[in-house]
């Protein structure tokens, strides 16, 4: 596993870059609770982030779309997600450098094709920096700030900014960054949101202990709070008492798809039912 996402990227030299206001990221949609970063203000379809340190923040149930300058790409906000803009600016020669950060959640984003070699869109995270120059890829940033990259379409170069080590990312693949290593090997992946659950069992200090099972790739939250997911994609719960009511499970992907399960913990011996988003009973 491994550490600060960063990217091989071009170096440009500081006279080459001029900030610019005719850049900007335009809010196209809203859902649920979506306000700028630091404030109680919410953001609207028609509103723009122009300037470095501007960025939005989603809450739960809630997610954004915003379009990058005229054509070249969109990002996708899911929800629990914050942003800011940390490199907005347009090179002498053209060439739009377009660096956000995100502290926590999930992005999604489009960009065509770069012309111009010295545009470039990174996206940094506690745990690093994921780089294109145009592509199709998902970032999810975990509470701890390790960091997923899956690659949709195109390419994605991803390194610990610590480690120094890269590695690239194609369609299909996924890598995963923990702060102060390297990237895994990038593998294949294909989205998958199911999960298996254990019955909770009683272990010898008197608490209770539940395991899951999802893809390694995926994050997981328990009632809000999220939990560490192993490399082989196992999580455990723990409990001085086992809860009465449903429990909820949010699972993301890095791609950004969702999927909430309610359900009931019984010690080992009894039967589980869970509650999917569809309020039916699964087995």
């Amino acid at each position: 596993m491994a550490g600060f996402p960063a990217i091989s990227t071009l170096t440009l030299p500081r006279a080459a870059i001029a900030q610019t206001s005719s850049r900007s990221m335009e809010v196209r949609r809203t859902i649920g609770n979506v306000t700028f970063r630091n404030s109680f203000t919410r953001a609207k379809n028609g509103d723009r982030l122009t300037r470095v340190g501007e960025g939005l923040s989603t809450g739960s149930r809630s997610s954004a779309v915003l379009a990058l300058d005229e054509g070249i790409g969109s990002i996708s906000v899911a929800a629990q997600t914050s942003f800011l803009i940390k490199e907005f600016n347009t090179t002498s020669n053209g060439g739009k450098v377009t660096v956000i950060e995100v502290t926590k959640g999930q992005v999604r984003v489009n960009v065509r094709p770069f012309s111009n070699p010295q545009s470039r869109l990174e996206v940094k995270t506690p745990a690093g920096i994921a780089g294109v120059r145009g592509t199709e890829f998902g970032v999810a940033v975990a509470d701890n700030g390790q960091t997923n990259v899956l690659t949709d379409k195109g390419m994605v170069e991803v390194s610990g900014q610590d480690a120094g080590e890269s590695v690239e990312v194609k369609a299909g693949y996924a890598t995963i960054v923990v702060q102060g290593e390297a990237p895994t090997q990038p593998v294949r992946f294909t989205e998958n949101l199911d999960m298996e659950i254990s019955r909770a069992r009683l272990n010898a200090n008197g608490v209770w202990e539940m395991t899951g099972q999802v893809d390694p790739f995926n994050f997981v939250w328990v009632d809000g709070e999220q939990v560490q997911v192993a490399e082989n994609g196992t999580f455990q719960v723990n409990y001085d008492r086992l809860p009465r009511g449903l429990t909820t499970f949010r699972i993301l992907s890095p791609l950004g798809s969702t999927k909430t399960t309610y359900t009931l913990i019984r010690e080992a011996g009894f039967p589980i039912k869970l509650r999917g988003e569809d309020d039916e009973f699964a087995g």
